[in-house]
């Protein structure tokens, strides 16, 4: 078995002496080991064998040459201290001191995987707020399309659920001049604007009735992606108040 330095401090040792000879088996964490299994297996059976028959039958330029790569896959290793590692390893048959063998690539993800995790608990607790928020509230990403609506706004845009939503172009429920002003603060977003204030625009509803809203956007990220958040307030019911009252007056 070989291995170099960048290996030995991902396991935690001082030295390669420490982990060469290891049993696989001591490296990689017992979660990760039917992923093993399966990779050598695939390996044996469409890299490795294929390879080693190359080279029996002279078919091979040089011992060093290498056979079929498989694709990163995400793993667990253990290193000296017992503490676990998140890696992405790839394999790929080879010969090493003319003798059959595996070259193993490992790379260190484990900043990456907290990364992802704090977004997720960070994207779940903004779900879980906006979902039992009164408010209409939209999350547009920076291709236009809705990726998130909130129960509100899927009763103020009348869709049977927000999957009638999500995927769809923004600019749907929008008349042009409003949402060519929304779309001018959105490019603008990454310069860190202050939000959108509140103005009085119309959208319009699955069934093309318009519906009159109070509108704001506010820079947001999504699903690790630049966006926007609109919050929109249904203003109708204020409105008609507002002409009854006119319409009242002697």
């Amino acid at each position: 078995m070989f291995a170099n330095m960048t290996a030995a401090r991902l396991l935690g040792a001082e030295n390669v002496e420490h982990i060469t000879g290891r049993p696989i088996k001591e490296i990689v964490h017992p979660a990760s080991w039917e992923a093993l299994k399966k990779r050598f297996d695939e390996l044996n059976e469409n890299g490795t064998t294929f390879f080693w028959r190359k080279i029996e039958k002279g078919n091979v330029k040089s011992l060093n040459e290498t056979g079929s790569v498989f694709p990163f896959v995400e793993e667990k290793f253990v290193r000296r201290d017992g503490s676990v590692v998140a890696v992405e390893v790839t394999a790929t048959p080879l010969t090493f001191q003319d003798r059959q063998a595996i070259q193993i690539i490992a790379r260190n993800i484990t900043e990456r995987k907290r990364a992802e995790e704090a977004q997720q608990k960070s994207e779940d607790s903004y779900r879980r707020l906006v979902e039992r928020s009164p408010e209409s509230i939209l999350v547009i990403q920076m291709d236009d399309e809705i990726a998130f609506a909130n129960p509100a706004a899927v009763k103020l845009l009348g869709a049977a659920g927000a999957d009638e939503l999500i995927g769809k172009r923004a600019d749907a429920f929008f008349k042009p001049d409003p949402w060519d002003a929304i779309v001018s603060r959105i490019r603008h977003l990454r310069n860190k604007q202050p939000l959108m204030s509140f103005t009085e625009q119309q959208l319009f509803r699955m069934d093309g009735i318009p519906v009159d809203v109070e509108l704001s956007a506010s820079p947001t990220v999504y699903q690790g992606k630049p966006a926007v958040q609109v919050i929109a307030h249904d203003i109708g019911e204020r409105r008609q108040n507002l002409e009854n009252c006119a319409r009242a007056r002697p």
